[in-house]
């Protein structure tokens, strides 16, 4: 066999040098194009890069191709640059937060919007925490008969949305001219949000520690873009649902379901759970519960970096262990002003 191979490789030499001379210029381009192929396979992609630069800023010089054209390799050096950069820089840790030091408002620094949040101990563990009690519903009339249908998952995505924007509008229940209340009658928050401000890759992973409590109640995490409210991604837990997690995409033109979790899911069972989220720069989204795959869903609708994070109470009572994000630092704008061409920033 080696012997066999010995031939072979003898035969191949000898026909290089008999062949002609468009024969061996042909297979002097084909040794090059390997080459080129094993340097983008071993990581040396600048070098490709910057050789593509080269050669294009040439054929500008000496006019050999059409301007359009030459515009086209360049943004596509552009392309491959940005994107090698965005991977060298993955993954950056751009939230970390166990709780540990006792205070939420700093390092980094939330910002409660409504209700009540607090640190606390469970399980010799430093927790945030917030508790919504609902008000117990009145007995139904002797009329009415059968249990209530179960929530889909579009019930709880219309349902976020409306709370949303009465918070946003100011609406409450009042009329023009409500009752007097009396003073020992306190109102009970409905829900509690607290928002972090943090610059967050368009392409993140997500960790977050959770427990919860209250059969009835309701957990939002929302990533932000802009101001919060105006346009975000949003995960819904709702053990009363038909489907428990909802993954949902919020923006001025409205508001789409994007996916959610194959029937219920109900953490409520005293333990710690685990939910990791993802996103890719393509826009391609999972999110798993305790290492199990529960959505899997792509959407670029919303671009370029996210500005910060909002947990929404929406019921029953949740303790946050930790949440961690981890991503990339956007690369700094380029010296001429041109505009970033990588996918999900355009």
């Amino acid at each position: 066999m080696q012997k066999s191979l010995r031939m072979m490789g003898m035969a191949t030499l000898a026909l290089s040098m008999l062949a002609p001379p468009a024969l061996a210029q042909q297979q002097q381009q084909q040794q090059r194009y390997r080459e080129q192929t094993i340097q983008a396979q071993t990581g040396e992609l600048p070098e490709m890069i910057g050789e593509l630069r080269r050669l294009t800023d040439q054929a500008a010089r000496l006019r050999a191709a059409d301007p359009i054209f030459i515009g086209d390799l360049r943004r596509l050096a552009d392309i491959y640059q940005e994107r090698h950069d965005y991977a060298m820089q993955w993954p950056v840790q751009l939230v970390s937060e166990d709780f540990r030091d006792g205070d939420f408002t700093r390092n980094p620094a939330w910002t409660p919007v409504e209700g009540n949040w607090q640190i606390v101990s469970r399980d010799n563990r430093a927790m945030l925490h917030s508790a919504i009690l609902k008000p117990q519903p009145a007995a139904p009339p002797p009329a009415a008969t059968g249990a209530p249908a179960p929530m889909t998952g579009q019930d709880v995505v219309v349902g976020v949305l409306g709370a949303i924007i009465r918070q946003q509008s100011g609406q409450g229940a009042q009329t023009t001219q409500p009752a007097p209340t009396p003073p020992a009658a306190a109102v009970q928050p409905t829900s509690a949000t607290i928002q972090l401000p943090a610059t967050i890759s368009n392409a993140f992973a997500l960790k977050m520690e959770l427990a919860s409590a209250g059969a009835d109640g309701r957990l939002d995490l929302a990533l932000y873009r802009g101001q919060p409210g105006e346009s975000a991604y949003r995960l819904i837990y709702s053990p009363a649902a038909e489907t428990g997690l909802v993954l949902a995409r919020l923006t001025p033109q409205g508001t789409k379901l994007l996916g959610s979790s194959t029937g219920r899911v109900n953490l409520e069972d005293d333990k710690l759970h685990v939910i990791e989220w993802r996103r890719d720069q393509a826009g391609k989204m999972s999110v798993m519960l305790d290492g199990k795959p529960m959505i899997e869903v792509s959407d670029s609708e919303i671009r370029g970096r996210l500005d910060g994070l909002t947990l929404v109470n929406g019921g029953g009572s949740h303790w946050i262990a930790s949440l961690a994000v981890n991503g990339a630092r956007e690369p700094a704008a380029r010296p001429d002003g041109a505009p970033s061409y990588r996918r999900g920033t355009q």
